[in-house]
């Protein structure tokens, strides 16, 4: 138990020494299952280091191949019967998305 308290503490520093080096929060992507007719949230499948990790786990959630859209706001979306899986880009993704824009 001692290691683990350890362990979350190196983690903890080098998580701090990360968020020293920029004036703003790290972003992680979060997803989300939605009802596509009420947009309530129904289920929060938690924040993923990569959006890519994120989609792959709706696929393993809804235990089926999904298809991947952008919505105009950069979000990765993909419908599932009566549901909707909503994912937040990355920063390296999104900072991609916004310049394709541009052009």
């Amino acid at each position: 138990m001692g290691t683990r308290s350890v362990g979350g503490i190196v983690r903890l520093a080098q998580l701090v020494r990360l968020e020293s080096l920029f004036p703003y929060p790290l972003p992680m992507p979060r997803v989300h299952l939605i009802d596509a007719q009420t947009g309530e949230v129904l289920e929060d499948l938690d924040f993923f280091e990569t959006a890519n990790q994120g989609r792959t786990r709706c696929a393993r959630h809804a235990d089926q191949m999904l298809t991947w859209t952008r919505s105009l706001d950069g979000l990765w979306i993909a419908e599932c019967e009566e549901e909707v899986y909503h994912v937040e880009p990355d920063r390296m993704e999104q900072a991609t998305f916004d310049s394709g824009l541009s052009d």
